[in-house]
């Protein structure tokens, strides 16, 4: 059996994207105008925007009782042999991550190995990994 549980999303993360992808294009618009190159690079932005909404939008953490596989929209991110896990924790890590809110778990793993993930019910995902393998110390 698996149990699918979705990121939790945070709006601001998405805005401050939204920031990065739009304000270059924005200060060329009013030095330049709108020029025919402006507007294709306006139109590969934005389906470049679209595609990364896409896959931070479907951010996944699949668990069933052998792993645990985290998914952003038709990526496979990792898959974590559940026996591995040490711990899961809050973090406040703002790295790079598979989770798009800043409300995030570390899970630590391996020998020195974490991942940062952001689910939307963080309790339930705990004890779920923890149902699964007891050796979990939870700090939630």
């Amino acid at each position: 059996m698996k149990t699918t549980f979705v990121s939790k999303i945070s709006y601001t993360f998405v805005v401050i994207i939204f920031v990065v992808f739009f304000t270059p294009l924005l200060l060329n618009l009013v030095v330049d105008g709108f020029t025919r190159p402006l507007s294709l690079v306006f139109v590969g932005v934005v389906v470049l925007y679209a595609f990364f909404l896409y896959t931070i939008l479907n951010i996944k953490y699949i668990v069933s009782k052998k792993e645990l596989l985290i998914k952003a929209g038709c990526f496979k991110i990792k898959t974590i042999v559940l026996e591995d896990i040490k711990s899961i924790k809050k973090s406040t890590n703002f790295s790079s991550a598979p989770a798009a809110s800043f409300d995030r778990l570390e899970i630590a793993f391996g020998k020195f190995e974490e991942i940062i993930i952001s689910p939307k019910q963080q309790i339930l995902f705990a004890k779920t990994l923890v149902s699964y393998n007891s050796k979990i110390v939870s700090f939630l």
